[in-house]
Formats: structure tokens, sequence, C-alpha cells
């Protein structure tokens, strides 16, 4: 007997029918779709219908193939254009870190109302992050290109905080890195090059919007990307990497409502 397939998303509509258009958001690597969960409730609130779901091998979403590592960027992105796909009207679409870099993909041929960036993978690939992450922790790295296993640089619960979160975030951190699930290595690798990432052909607005304290990629890189892009650019102070998850995660919900509204609407 075929295995089912299990695809999970999580819809969240407004208490009243509006004008607003809908929000799609996609989770970065080793997170799934339960990084959204507060801040996708907050949004709501605003009045928006949300949208989440997990990538496939991640939370509640399972693989259709062998191994995590079996699947291509080309396949996450058309997982992402799926998603899409079923959201009527279009909607605007958030992508957080590798989910930027799906978004900047998928932008290359196809037209959205607006896209938003949160500490998106830069112009020029994950090179530079890995690096980052290399000089950071050399061993874990090693260890990690060595068993052909990304799951090993997120480990650790002390590792993951470090990377992902401010010093002064009273998140859960131990608990959340429990949540973290392995990434395809393959995508992460395909992610190294130059050249992944071509100029947006189609007329999508598109809003930058990063923190000063990331540890994965950095402010230099976020500026660069919304000059490429002809974009927006925000940068939150005192804010890490997981910008949903950080204590002002309700000014980036401004931030993103206003340019809705001001941009898109």
């Amino acid at each position: 007997m075929k295995k089912s397939y299990t695809i999970e998303k999580v819809v969240l509509k407004p208490v009243q029918a509006n004008k607003l258009p809908p929000i799609l958001l996609v989770h970065g690597a080793w997170h799934a779709a339960w990084c959204w969960e507060v801040f996708a409730q907050a949004l709501n609130q605003k009045g928006y219908e949300v949208h989440y779901f997990s990538l496939p091998g991640h939370g509640g979403t399972s693989l259709n193939k062998a191994s995590l590592n079996d699947y291509s960027l080309n396949e996450y992105v058309a997982f992402l254009s799926d998603r899409i796909d079923e959201i009527q009207p279009a909607p605007i679409v958030i992508g957080h870190s590798m989910g930027g870099a799906l978004l900047q993909i998928y932008l290359q041929n196809k037209k959205l109302p607006g896209a938003v960036l949160l500490a998106s993978i830069p112009r020029y690939g994950t090179l530079s992050l890995i690096a980052r992450i290399g000089m950071r922790y050399p061993r874990t790295l090693i260890k990690s290109i060595l068993m052909y296993k990304s799951e090993v640089i997120v480990e650790s619960a002390a590792r993951s905080r470090e990377l992902f979160y401010s010093a002064d975030n009273p998140v859960d951190y131990r608990r959340t890195q429990k949540l973290l699930g392995p990434e395809s290595m393959k995508i992460l690798l395909q992610l190294m090059w130059y050249g992944t990432f071509k100029k947006i052909k189609h007329e999508t607005p598109v809003y930058v919007i990063a923190g000063d304290r990331d540890k994965i990629t950095s402010v230099p890189e976020q500026q660069q990307l919304a000059q490429y892009l002809n974009a927006k650019l925000t940068i939150i102070e005192g804010q890490a990497h997981c910008l949903m998850l950080e204590p002002k995660y309700k000014e980036l919900i401004n931030y993103v409502d206003k340019w809705v509204k001001n941009t898109v609407i």
C-alpha cells in the first residue's frame, strides 16, 4: 500500500471580512510551521488571513522521497509555488532566511502582490553564512560536512540560541531547539553558489527587513540585497535572526502592516 503524504498547513481567518490581502509565511532551514505560531496569531489580529506551512520533511509534513537530502532547491520552490497557488486572491508572501531564498527564486519567473524578505539569505547565497558559522564553530561545521548532516549545526541548545536569538530574548530556547529538525544538505550546498539569485523580472514590490544583531546574515548583506532588488529596507535594532520569535515581533508586524497598506493595497 502506498504511504499517504501529509502536508502541515495552518489557516487563520480574520474575524470580519475585509479587503486586506492574505499573507503566506515561509519558514527557513531547520524550522517548521511552529516558528510562526505567535507571529501568525498577532498578524491575524490585525485583520489578515494568514497561511503558513511546513516544507517537506519538516514539522508535520512528510517526505515523499527516501531522504530529506534527496530534495533539490527547485523542488522546494515548486512546493512553495503549489502553496501559493492554493490561496485566492494571490497572497503577499513573507519568507524568512532560507524561505526568503525560495521566495527570491520564485519571483524570478512569477509575480506576487508583494514580498517580504525577513533576514533572508543574501544575494550571493550562503557561502558567507557558512563561513561565519565555520569561524564561530569550526569543529561543528566540519562534522556536519563529513557526516552530510545539517542538523549537527543546531543539535546544541546553546548554539541554536546563539545563532538565532538575541541575548535578552526570553524565549524557551531549549524547547525550540527540540523542535528544530534536519535540513537538506543538497539545498544548503546549492544555495552556496553565486548566480542562484537573479534579478526579479516582474514588478513585485519587495520589502527587506533584518535585525542588527543577526549572527547568520549581516546588515551590509541585507543593505546590498535591498539595493539589488530596489526594495524598501528596515533594520530593527537589538534583534537577531529569528525575527518572528524575537521580543520586537509586534514592531515587525507593524512595519509589515504599514508597508502593505501604503504599497500593496
